[in-house]
């Protein structure tokens, strides 16, 4: 036999009236009883105010007729059943109609009838301490939190990126540099959902200063284990999805891809064009390829210099080449390659692309300039002097 009387809607009603009452149960459904808490025959709740309540300080207890209540409210003046007894009375009905639990019960069982029977006010400030013990979880729960409540925009992001991606001085230990870059994967990870919420030209902003963050990072980090990649898969994979959603003309697509592939010197932003070629339509494509014709016919014929000098010209002939071999265009090879050649490797090379062509002369004459060098008297330099031979003769 239960212990106390039932708490019906019809002995409420009579208590309370059936204004009240219906006032009573839009609050308790809202959520609004706080600090719920019985000892023996008597309980105590809280319900705050509102806008449009003023809420009060509740006191139940079970009589052998039922139960009786009072409130702090003008309403109830501490003699009336209010709507606030109302609201308490229901939260302390579905307090008491929670299942009995079994001695076989899980632990997950055991944990959700403890929490059941907790006010929302402990089991909020128990959730709270719980996160706040655990840096990671508690970045994940804020950016919940800041997202859910609109407060997220570039400018906080950009202070989250920040904060994911720190500079050191110097890291040399692989399991330092691990765990370093680990953390800020996990970091990243949790801001992935947000940023693609926004506008797709701020998300490749965002990016943009997450791949600049991290390459200044690494400049004082030894990561010859390659820990960084996955953070720069994660990057890339957030560009590139932005990049199909973003708002720009073909034309505008195709150059900022060209010129993604002139900083792009660590490969922070993937293979270019090849990783972008499903987020792009085959006109942009198009036109990238003519964009990067025009700054390669723009360049003068190279006159020599270092290697950092000579990567303006690199990476044009990369993305070029490809094509060309793609089309089996030996002429359009043999005209790229000319532009750079400076090496008797890259003098056999166009001796070679000469002979495809059957043009003897050409195929002679830069294999003449291979003289003097240790390739001169290669099996490669040996067998184009050979074909030639055959040819003219």
């Amino acid at each position: 036999m239960n212990e106390f009387p039932d708490i019906t809607d019809e002995l409420l009603i009579k208590l309370a009236g059936k204004k009240a009452f219906a006032l009573g149960q839009v609050c308790f459904e809202q959520g609004a009883v706080a600090a719920l808490k019985t000892r023996g025959k008597k309980t105590t709740a809280t319900v705050p105010a509102t806008s449009t309540n003023q809420g009060g300080q509740v006191n139940l207890h079970y009589t052998q007729k039922g139960i009786e209540g009072s409130c702090d409210c003008p309403e109830s003046d501490g003699i009336d059943f209010c709507e606030h007894c109302v609201a308490v009375a229901l939260a302390l009905r579905a307090r008491q109609s929670k299942p009995t639990l079994k001695k076989s019960a899980k632990p997950d069982e055991v944990l959700i009838h403890y929490f059941e029977r907790q006010s929302k006010e402990d089991l909020l400030q128990t959730l709270v301490q719980v996160i706040n013990g655990d840096k990671a979880l508690r970045q994940k729960w804020l950016l919940k939190a800041d997202n859910a409540l609109g407060r997220l925009d570039k400018n906080a992001l950009r202070k989250r990126i920040t904060s994911a991606i720190p500079f050191k001085r110097s890291i040399q230990r692989y399991h330092r540099v691990r765990k370093y870059f680990a953390d800020m994967e996990k970091a990243l990870a949790t801001l992935q959902e947000p940023v693609q919420l926004l506008p797709a030209e701020q998300q490749l902003e965002l990016v943009d200063y997450a791949i600049e963050r991290l390459d200044k990072a690494t400049d004082t980090i030894d990561d010859s284990g390659g820990y960084r990649f996955p953070t720069m898969e994660l990057l890339q994979a957030i560009y590139r999805s932005a990049f199909t959603k973003v708002s720009w003309t073909e034309q505008k697509k195709a150059e900022h891809l060209v010129q993604l592939l002139t900083i792009n010197e660590y490969g922070f932003y993937g293979s270019v064009p090849d990783d972008y070629v499903g987020s792009i339509t085959p006109e942009c494509l198009d036109l990238f390829y003519a964009v990067v014709r025009k700054q390669w016919d723009a360049l003068p014929q190279w006159q020599g210099g270092d290697w950092w000098e000579k990567r303006q010209y690199s990476v044009l002939q990369r993305v070029l080449e490809q094509t060309l071999e793609h089309n089996n265009d030996i002429a359009g090879l043999i005209e790229l390659r000319q532009k750079v050649a400076e090496t008797p490797s890259d003098n056999i090379k166009l001796a070679e692309l000469n002979l495809q062509l059957q043009d003897y002369v050409q195929a002679q004459a830069w294999l003449d300039k291979v003289q003097g060098s240790p390739l001169a008297d290669s099996a490669r330099a040996q067998k184009i002097q050979q074909e030639i031979l055959i040819g003219t003769g």
